[in-house]
């Protein structure tokens, strides 16, 4: 038997591009709960909450930490990136949580995340800038299983420009002097 997801008041939501507050908790005449969001322009819509094995139709954060999770998996078992991720972290834990926070910041404008990814990334040896796309594609293939396909590729996007902007900062030197 599957579990719904539960939300809070105040949690923030991605449905289709647009960025909701959850601001009301009720309950369906069948007795599951429902919540009202949100916009930011006041506009309102109620949102049914998904059973947790089901492809996610929006983005929150259980659904963040479901899909950080299997792409690190993933990452862990990749021939190419697991020994570039293995000369900087021995213990995963932290580093999941991190990227659950950083997710949760680009995805749903959470607070909790702080750091400097590009000068983290320029700090790792053994990347190579054909490295972005095999991330790229681990990335997408983990969207896949987690995210109906309209949400997975907003993800996706938001992904390949951060992707970008990283593998320009390591290796503009590189392509300036080649």
């Amino acid at each position: 038997m599957s579990e719904w997801v539960e939300h809070q008041i105040d949690e923030r939501v991605l449905v289709q591009d647009e960025l909701y507050t959850l601001t009301q908790v009720a309950r369906t005449r069948w007795g599951s709960k429902t919540y009202r969001m949100t916009s930011g322009d006041g506009v309102s819509r109620w949102l049914t909450p998904r059973k947790t094995d089901q492809l996610a139709p929006y983005v929150d954060r259980a659904s963040i930490d479901q899909f950080v999770r299997a792409f690190y998996g993933r990452v862990q078992h990749d021939e190419v990136l697991a020994p570039i991720f293995a000369t900087r972290i021995t213990d995963w834990e932290p580093h999941l949580v991190r990227m659950v926070h950083f997710w949760s910041a680009i995805l749903l404008a959470a607070p909790g995340f702080m750091g400097n990814p590009m000068q983290k990334h320029r700090e790792l040896e053994g990347v190579h800038p054909e490295d972005f796309e095999r991330w790229l594609r681990l990335f997408r293939a983990t969207l896949a299983d987690i995210f109906e396909p309209e949400v997975a590729e907003t993800i996706l996007q938001r992904a390949r420009r951060i992707a970008d902007r990283l593998s320009g900062a390591m290796f503009q030197s590189e392509r300036a002097c080649g």
